[in-house]
């Protein structure tokens, strides 16, 4: 399943890059986990679901006139896929303007992706690959 669940995750970062949430939606399981960097739009708990996915889709276009994750490498760890890249955001707000690097933990069952963890931090996210 591991070549198979590295391109899931890429028509993932297609879909969402292209704003695309019925392509995305389709491409995730209906009870999701999605543990976004960007944790603090959803009080550190993770969107759960389609409906929590398109929740925290319309709060981060309500803070961010633009928010783009830019994967630069995928790692096949079987069902999980790492994926190291930067996310870039243009701010509404005052605070400024995001770029940092990530990493992404994304998990895949039957066709779809059940869960997407991200770091701040590449070790963080290796040894939540290696705990599994």
């Amino acid at each position: 399943m591991g070549s198979e669940s590295v391109e899931l995750v890429r028509r993932v970062y297609l879909a969402w890059q292209a704003g695309d949430m019925e392509e995305l939606l389709s491409l995730v399981d209906p009870e999701v986990r999605w543990s976004p960097v960007v944790r603090f739009l959803e009080g550190e708990r993770p969107a759960v679901g389609h409906q929590g996915l398109r929740r925290w889709f319309r709060r981060v276009r309500i803070t961010y006139r633009s928010l783009r994750p830019v994967p630069h490498r995928f790692e096949d760890h079987g069902s999980r896929v790492l994926v190291l890249g930067r996310l870039l955001g243009a701010s509404r707000l005052e605070e400024g303007d995001l770029d940092v690097s990530v990493s992404w933990v994304w998990t895949v069952r039957g066709g779809r992706v059940v869960a997407m963890r991200a770091y701040l931090g590449e070790r963080a996210a290796r040894a939540e690959i290696a705990s599994r």
